[in-house]
């Protein structure tokens, strides 16, 4: 049963694949590799996306100019660096308030003391918008090129691999239409050699008679 089965799949000694199972099973991990990548970069993508909404939103709301001094900064440490982000303080509607931003970096642009004009929610001065900083928008930017890259190079792949897949399996079908019209046809040419042969033998023996 053995020897059998190894005949059957190999040719002149070589291993041959007549189900196509060796090569859907590679056209299918060319599908999915790119598709863990798609979602890998969707991360990257969603996440810039979410960051440069809610920067967009803050400017949007936060339409009141007031003048404000940046009188400390927050620090945040990592193992090889540190980030800084400003803590403004001004005065609206005759009360001091004293607000940290959300947005950290590296170097920080700027220093403790100086004058800055930034923009909060009117009624709501708890809330804030500073044009000064930069590092967010950049830095959701960043995320937003990288994931889109990531998600278009893997899903061009599927494309090819899928367009490729068609082809083949197109080809095969006309290969398989093909090959059996041929073997109607022998086996039709073989009927009718049969029943001339026939015809010739009784013409034969009617001679005989």
């Amino acid at each position: 049963m053995h020897k059998v089965f190894k005949e059957q799949f190999t040719v002149n000694g070589h291993p041959v694949d007549p189900f196509g199972y060796v090569e859907k099973k590679q056209r299918i991990m060319k599908i999915i590799i790119p598709l863990f990548l798609v979602m890998f970069f969707s991360i990257f993508f969603f996440v810039g996306t979410f960051v440069s909404n809610v920067q967009k939103k803050a400017k949007k709301v936060c339409t009141e100019p007031v003048n404000a001094v940046v009188c400390d900064m927050a620090r945040s440490t990592s193992s090889d660096s540190t980030a800084y982000a400003p803590i403004y303080e001004f005065e609206y509607n005759g009360m001091t308030y004293k607000i940290q931003s959300n947005s950290y970096s590296s170097p920080m642009p700027l220093q403790v003391g100086d004058n800055v004009q930034i923009f909060v929610e009117p009624g709501n001065p708890d809330r804030i918008y500073s044009p000064h900083e930069k590092a967010t928008t950049m830095v959701s930017r960043f995320f937003q090129i990288i994931g889109g890259i990531g998600m278009l190079i893997p899903l061009i792949i599927i494309i090819v691999t899928l367009t490729r897949s068609g082809r083949k399996k197109t080809v095969f079908n006309h290969s398989s239409n093909m090959s059996d019209e041929y073997t109607d046809g022998v086996s039709t040419f073989e009927e009718t050699s049969e029943c001339v042969d026939e015809v010739s033998v009784y013409d034969e023996t009617d001679g005989y008679q």
